[in-house]
């Protein structure tokens, strides 16, 4: 079960690198039809091959309906017999229309692939993907703390239009009459239709590695760029991103406005009327794959006609709904009612967890907790900062270069940067058309620069490390914060790195190798190696919830549960913070981490460790009050603008044996 929690955290990484992925001159490639089924298994023609639609001329541009709620050219009709034309047919066998620009070059080299009408493009679960929004992904600076974000702002386009509302979240400025923007939405769908089914899934794989196996062969074979038939341009990717993104985070709102509006929908029951299954409902339904189609059909529509505008101030149009779903949807779109008359609708829910989790997209078990720690106000800032997307941070290796020359070279590329408030080291990335990707540039594959956040660069300096110093890092992940505590030591000393999932240890061997530390670091085979350490600083990175980082991967609240946390994570948070505690040395320090939001997690594991060790630990305060607690800092999304982190600290007292009991 510890190990499904963290099945989506990991997979999107390599989803997104995948799908957001810049090929060279992706502007200027061939653009040949595109089947939509990339994440679904092959299915061969069984008929003759669909022609591809009519393209718009170039003189005569395209007249916009007159409502965008109702789709036009490819929408299917409202009969009931032939809703499924989207999935039976757009989805199997696209493609999608050539832009002017390149008609002459392509039009005589487009195939086509049939639909065969007799499967539903739903991958196996255990080739469940979840989003993560931070690797390889576009940039997106971080919003204002004082915007009331409903939802985080789609980063595709290099400008954006404002709200009617002052208050309203920054929207995507898009052109809906895109011809390249057909070949979106069946992949968006696709990639919702795994998650959904991930979600559900009653034996997903056994393990985080092997699902990340499967995953990288399925993305590898279904959109490589050098293929014609997933040739996406890099725009179209970045709108594939923002979408699934998008419609991740704000799913369980997205989920109350689909309620909502079939419920009060005279349509919906109607004799030759759509069902409560052609919207995915209920929600708890999820045996019939088709039901999951429908449902991400629904939730991508609804995030499209609530969150996105053109340059016009319009939702985008939606081509894959048939005219009936349409205008149940309509009720609650921006064309349908004005922002307060949709937030109205959330007041009308009389728990305040439920309103909470409804309004700002949470588990209810979730929003329970916030409101108990912080308050009604403090829990609805929270929320709100957890679904904005995150800015990319770097860490400068001030051993080789210094921040201010970093970026520098940042800004002469065009690309912007700032130094980060609260890290001596690091570099907050903006916003850049054609997207950053940090793993392909030259400072990153040289070792000038790493990718991790400004909060777990702040847990590296709460340590104190020093040249000379041995060092063990409990939990060292992929290497991250193994090259912050490398810095601070300056090439003298020693860093022992112990990693429980070994499948890890080609990652953080690679960033071993990277940052040039292989005479300072060293794996540890097993943990009965790292408890036999005489450290001077033990730092023990916990497995945990990562609550505080789910703007980085939104899927992950999904698969959450409360019952985990506390019968499988906290009791193993408990036992690595004892075994690591044997290996510090008389006055050395310990250090306990975690990127969670729950008191369960963090102060409560703190007070058990006090009660139990008090006579071999002392408390280290940040500050030279001393007061109670002093020895422990959390850094809160909605308050220092980065992700939700907390720390402890402890010295080893120097008459202590050296052996903590128990």
């Amino acid at each position: 079960m510890r190990r499904q929690v963290g099945l989506s955290t990991a997979l999107c990484c390599c989803l997104l690198a995948s799908v957001i992925d810049q090929s060279t001159g992706a502007g200027e490639r061939t653009r040949r039809s595109f089947s939509s089924a990339a994440f679904a298994p092959p299915i061969r023609p069984t008929s003759s091959p669909v022609p591809p639609p009519s393209q718009p001329s170039s003189a005569t541009p395209s007249t916009p309906p007159s409502s965008p709620i109702v789709s036009s050219a490819g929408a299917s009709t409202s009969r009931r017999g032939e809703r499924r034309s989207f999935m039976s047919s757009s989805t199997l066998a696209l493609s999608p229309p050539v832009s002017s620009t390149t008609t002459s070059s392509t039009s005589s080299s487009s195939s086509t692939v049939s639909s065969s009408g007799s499967s539903s493009p739903v991958l196996e679960p255990e080739q469940a993907i979840a989003l993560s929004a931070q690797v390889d992904g576009p940039i997106s600076s971080q919003p204002s703390p004082s915007s009331s974000l409903s939802s985080p702002p789609a980063p595709s386009s290099p400008s954006t239009a404002s709200s009617s509302s002052p208050s309203a979240p920054p929207t995507m400025t898009m052109d809906p009459f895109r011809p390249a923007r057909a070949a979106v939405d069946p992949v968006v769908i696709n990639i919702l239709v795994t998650i959904l089914s991930s979600s559900a899934a009653s034996s997903p794989p056994s393990t985080l590695a092997d699902a990340e196996r499967i995953a990288n062969k399925a993305i590898r074979k279904r959109m490589r760029t050098d293929a014609p038939e997933t040739a996406l341009t890099a725009e179209e990717r970045r709108l594939i991103y923002a979408r699934v993104y998008g419609v991740e985070v704000l799913r369980a709102r997205l989920s109350f406005l689909l309620e909502h509006a079939v419920a009060q929908s005279s349509l919906v029951g109607r004799r030759f009327g759509p069902t409560l299954a052609d919207f995915g409902l209920p929600m708890d339904a999820s045996g019939d794959p088709m039901l999951v189609v429908n449902r991400a059909e629904c939730l991508l529509a609804l995030y499209m006609l609530t969150e996105e505008v053109d340059g016009e101030g319009r939702p985008p149009r939606v081509d894959f709904l048939d005219s009936d779903r349409l205008e149940v949807l309509g009720a609650v779109s921006r064309e349908g009612m004005t922002e307060g008359e949709r937030e109205a609708l959330f007041d009308q829910v009389d728990d305040p967890s439920e309103r909470l989790a409804a309004r700002r997209s949470l588990p209810s078990w979730l929003a329970a907790r916030f409101l108990e720690q912080l308050g009604k106000e403090g829990a609805e800032a929270l929320a709100l900062a957890l679904n904005r997307k995150p800015p990319t941070t770097l860490r400068v290796n001030t051993l080789k270069t210094s921040r201010e020359k970093v970026v520098q070279e940042l800004k002469k590329r065009g690309v912007p940067a700032a130094a980060t408030k609260y890290s001596p080291w690091g570099v907050t990335v903006g916003d850049v058309e054609g997207g950053f990707r940090v793993f392909e540039q030259d400072m990153y594959k040289l070792g000038y620069v790493d990718l991790i956040n400004e909060a777990s660069q702040c847990v590296a300096l709460s340590t104190g490390a020093k040249p000379y110093d041995i060092v063990l890092l409990y939990g060292a992940r992929k290497g991250a914060k193994a090259l912050a505590l490398g810095s601070m030591l300056r090439g003298n000393g020693m860093i022992y790195l112990w990693e429980p999932y070994l499948r890890q240890h080609y990652q953080l061997r690679e960033a071993i190798r990277r940052g040039q530390a292989q005479d300072l670091m060293e794996v540890l085979p097993n943990v009965m190696a790292a408890m036999r350490i005489k450290a001077d600083v033990v730092l023990v990175d916990a497995l945990c919830s990562n609550t505080g980082a789910l703007s980085h991967h939104p899927s992950m609240r999904w698969l959450k549960n409360e019952t985990h946390i506390l019968e499988t994570l906290v009791p193993q948070q408990r036992s690595d913070l004892q075994n690591a505690a044997r290996a510090v040395s008389p006055g050395g320090v310990l250090l306990y981490s975690t990127c969670s939001l729950l008191a369960c997690e963090n102060q409560e594991v703190v007070a058990w460790f006090e009660s139990t060790f008090s006579g071999e630990f002392e408390p280290l305060p940040f500050d030279k009050t001393g007061g109670p607690g002093g020895n422990c800092r959390a850094l809160l999304p909605h308050v220092h603008g980065v992700d939700g982190t907390f720390i402890a600290r402890w010295r080893r007292k120097l008459g202590s044996a050296g052996v903590v009991s128990g």
